[in-house]
């Protein structure tokens, strides 16, 4: 548990200490430029020469100048997904709207074909109901029909020489394998 604790102890230090390196040092003012130096030196007092000094000012300017085109563009990019995220939302409201209008319309469709329907569904029945109640009225009595004549069989003329001949057994029935399946006389 001991040594647990000082694990951690010893991470949270170092957790902090990279945590300061990444803060700004507050020693340096914001306005400040960014000069080189050659060489480490160990006073604080350093002097530069104007050229150095018109180099770091220029060197600012292009970064000020830089980091402003950023901002605009950032801002540009900012404008043109906001543009771009309400044509979006006019489209889906629009099609929304076209679907809405669409179902009304459909439904209204559906409920006339249905009104339709039912006034055709009353048309017969009130037409069966006429047809009916003539139905009931004793008709006309109608002639008889005439039986239709008889089928003769077609054969040889009675004392023609020739005997018909018999009818011929009918053909085996066969099995899957090719056997021939021996019917009981009752069943021919």
């Amino acid at each position: 548990l001991q040594a647990s604790q000082a694990l951690l102890k010893h991470e949270n230090q170092g957790l902090r200490h990279s945590l300061k390196l990444k803060q700004r040092d507050y020693e340096i003012p914001v306005g400040a430029l960014e000069l080189e130096s050659a060489r480490e030196s160990h006073t604080t007092a350093i002097l530069y020469s104007p050229r150095k000094i018109c180099n770091a000012k220029t060197r600012r300017l292009e970064k000020d100048r830089k980091n402003e085109e950023e901002r605009l563009e950032k801002l540009w990019m900012k404008d043109l997904r906001a543009e771009a995220k309400l044509i979006t939302q006019e489209r889906t409201r629009i099609a929304r709207e076209e679907r809405v209008k669409e179902k009304e319309r459909r439904a209204q469709e559906k409920a006339e074909k249905a009104a339709a329907r039912k006034a055709l569904k009353h048309q017969r029945n009130a037409e069966k109901a006429i047809k009916l109640a003539q139905l009931d009225k004793r008709k006309a009595s109608k002639p008889a029909c005439q039986p239709q004549p008889k089928k003769r069989c077609v054969g040889s003329v009675a004392g023609g020489g020739a005997a018909a001949q018999p009818k011929s057994a009918p053909t085996p029935t066969l099995t899957r394998r090719g056997r021939t399946i021996n019917t009981p006389g009752r069943f021919r």
